[in-house]
């Protein structure tokens, strides 16, 4: 019996002929573009996108991030992401993503710590609750999907290995 994945697939792309460098596979700073697409669809998928900012006050900001580059990714490739949950709490979304290209090899990791903060007028911005219909959809999601709990990507602190 095969476990089930705890990703759910959320963005595809094929790689822009731009994106390639000067080593012939796609460049570092485009694969943090491709994640943070991923990213947006995720929170629009949960109701905190666009309408939590303008309509509801809401804003999610990212405290952190940490990205493991695996394979390269070449021009003729598509690109696949998927989104797990690691953790959350009433103000917090601990994530991570997964890109993998067209022959399903994992080829790169995106852990990201994401805060809800309100913005009042002429205060600073705040850290605050998600929305209740946002706490809702996270719940859902960890309901279908559970949590990342085995990764050896996931809360790997950054480092030279010494031997």
């Amino acid at each position: 019996m095969t476990e089930k994945s705890p990703f759910k697939p959320i963005h595809e792309t094929d790689v822009d002929p731009a994106w390639i460098d000067g080593n012939g596979h796609v460049s570092d700073r485009n694969y943090t573009t491709v994640f943070s697409n991923a990213e947006c669809v995720f929170l629009d998928e949960l109701g905190a996108g666009e309408a939590y900012r303008t309509e509801l006050g809401g804003h999610i900001y990212t405290a952190e991030n940490h990205l493991t580059f695996l394979h390269e990714i070449l021009l003729e490739e598509r690109m696949y992401v998927g989104v797990g949950l690691v953790d959350f709490s009433t103000k917090a979304l601990h994530l991570a993503f997964e890109l993998r290209n067209t022959s399903g090899t994992l080829c790169a990791h995106h852990e990201t710590l994401l805060l809800n903060v309100r913005k009042e007028p002429g205060q600073r911005p705040k850290v605050s609750p998600f929305g209740d219909e946002v706490t809702k959809k996270i719940l859902e999601f960890e309901k279908q999907f559970g949590r990342i709990s085995n990764s050896p990507y996931c809360r790997k602190a950054i480092g030279i290995r010494r031997e």
